[in-house]
Formats: structure tokens, C-alpha cells, sequence
């Protein structure tokens, strides 16, 4: 069914001597539904001497802008597609939050702002195309849609209940955001499981670099207790960055004397290793 536009609204109700408001979030009590038209309710309002009370609905922007939620929403289907690696495995916080911060600068802090351009230039190529083709997705959305009405609920006030008719819009489409971010993804499923496979790998080579490392350094060994393998870890920590991107993928800010948990457990994990079978380090390369 077509909306009626507000001007047309006010003209009928001013044509049958009806006094026609708009009202904000409107929640009437004991409603009384009828299956009609605003014209309908307008005779109502015109046979009980009643005034006419009115609040039109608008398009939710999150159904036609993509950002981080329409992306991560975007995941649920596309995770059926994934065999390997989860949704949230291909696609980085970084580039989460760089969408986030294109599409709501205007309510960043200063600080936030400054961060987000550095933040944008640690993305890998791929997820500067994902960024730049939802952006342009976005761009190019109609503002005018955004101020189309695509709800109309009218009320009037009848002995104690509010006689009501709901009417929506025929053109109102389910979610075109989620619809695009869908397709933006999928054109670029393989490369994103590509470079995740890739950053994989290369996570477990690191790993495995650390572990050697650990069960090779004999004052490691020697830290029979968890404080001093914390302070054995923080001199690995300050005195190689590899080990700091190691544990810190996302290339977010962290300390640089401070190790963070991922660190810290990992550490122990190896201890863990070689507390329940000290001959490993006999067998090794």
C-alpha cells in the first residue's frame, strides 16, 4: 500500500474538519486495531468530534550504509560457506574498526580520529579494497531514501481506546546494506581465506620459533616459578618486536616492556611442556 504523504494527510483531515498532530514514539494504551485506511480513521475522527494523532517511521540507516555491525552481520550467512575458518578468522578487527571510523568520523573523539588514520594504514591490500568498495557502496546511497517514510501509524482517541491503523510501505526493502556487504565479501572470499591461510602459517612458524627459543635458553629453564618466567618474558618481549606482532596480530597499541596475555599464556604453555617431560630438550633440532 502507498504512504500517504504527510501534506496529503493534513489536507484530508483539514477537509473534514479534523485537527490532525504528529506525535513522537507513540505507545497508546488499549489500542483497538482496524483493518482500514488513514481516511477511514479520519471519518472516526470526524464523527466523534476527535482529534487525529499521527507518527510516520523511517528508514533504519543501518539497513542502507554498511559498517562493521552490517559486515559482521553479513558473516552469518557466509560462515555456511567456510569449511576451514570461522567468519570472524577472515576478517581482521582492523579493518572493522577502520569501518566503523569512515562511517561515523563525525562522532569520533580527536584522539579516535588520529588513531583511526593510522589504524587505516595497517591494513593489508585486500581489506583496503573491502573498505574502499563499501565506502563507494555508500556513497553512492540516495540520502533522499533515508528520509522516505516507510511507516505511518494514526490513533484516534475513542472512549478510552485508541482506534488505530498501521500502514507500511510497499517499497520497503528487507536490507539492501546487508545484501551489498554480502556480495562485497563473497567477491573476495578466496582471497581473504587465501591471506588468512597465509598469516596462519606463518603465526605457527613464529610459534614455533618461540618455543625453540624457550627450550634452548637455559635461564628460561631455570624459572621455576611463575614470576621469573614473567620477567624472562619481558625481556624477550622489549628486546624483539617480532615476538610483540607475534601475539599482537591486529597491530593494535600495546606496551613495550609489558607482555600482553597471549604472551604470558603462551610462555607458560611451554613451561607446561617441559615440566612434564624435561627430555624434550634433548630431542631437539
Amino acid at each position: 500500500m502507498e504512504l500517504i504523504r504527510e501534506e496529503e494527510l493534513l489536507r484530508a483531515a483539514a477537509e473534514k474538519g479534523v485537527i490532525a498532530k504528529r506525535c513522537t514514539a507513540p505507545d497508546p494504551k488499549n489500542t483497538a486495531i482496524i483493518d482500514g485506511t488513514v481516511e477511514d480513521l479520519l471519518e472516526i475522527a470526524a464523527m466523534r468530534k476527535s482529534v487525529l494523532l499521527y507518527s510516520y517511521a523511517f528508514p533504519d540507516p543501518g539497513m542502507y550504509i554498511i559498517d562493521n555491525e552490517t559486515i559482521e552481520a553479513a558473516g552469518d550467512s557466509i560462515s555456511q560457506q567456510l569449511s576451514d575458518y570461522e567468519f570472524d578468522d577472515i576478517l581482521s578487527d582492523k579493518l572493522l574498526g577502520a569501518l566503523y571510523g569512515k562511517v561515523h568520523f563525525e562522532d569520533l573523539e580527536p584522539y579516535e580520529r588520529k588513531d583511526l588514520q593510522a589504524d587505516l594504514k595497517k591494513l593489508n591490500p585486500i581489506e583496503k579494497t573491502i573498505l574502499d568498495e563499501c565506502l563507494a557502496y555508500n556513497g553512492n546511497v540516495d540520502a533522499d531514501i533515508l528520509k522516505t517514510p516507510t511507516g505511518l501509524i494514526a490513533f484516534v482517541p475513542v472512549d478510552g481506546f485508541a482506534v488505530t491503523v498501521f500502514t507500511q510501505a510497499d517499497s520497503v526493502h528487507d536490507n539492501p546494506a546487508a545484501e551489498a556487504a554480502e556480495k562485497i565479501i563473497e567477491a573476495h572470499l578466496d582471497e581473504l581465506i587465501s591471506s588468512t591461510a597465509e598469516a596462519i602459517s606463518k603465526k605457527e612458524e613464529q610459534e614455533a620459533k618461540l618455543r625453540l627459543m624457550l627450550l634452548k635458553d637455559k635461564a628460561f629453564l631455570a624459572c621455576t616459578n611463575k614470576n621469573l618466567r614473567t620477567r624472562h618474558a619481558e625481556k624477550l618481549w622489549k628486546a624483539n618486536k617480532w615476538i610483540r606482532d607475534l601475539f599482537n596480530p591486529e597491530g593494535f597499541h600495546v606496551s613495550i616492556t609489558e607482555p600482553n596475555g597471549r604472551c604470558i599464556s603462551f610462555v607458560e604453555s611451554v613451561w607446561a611442556e617441559y615440566r612434564l617431560d624435561k627430555t624434550i630438550v634433548d630431542k631437539l633440532d
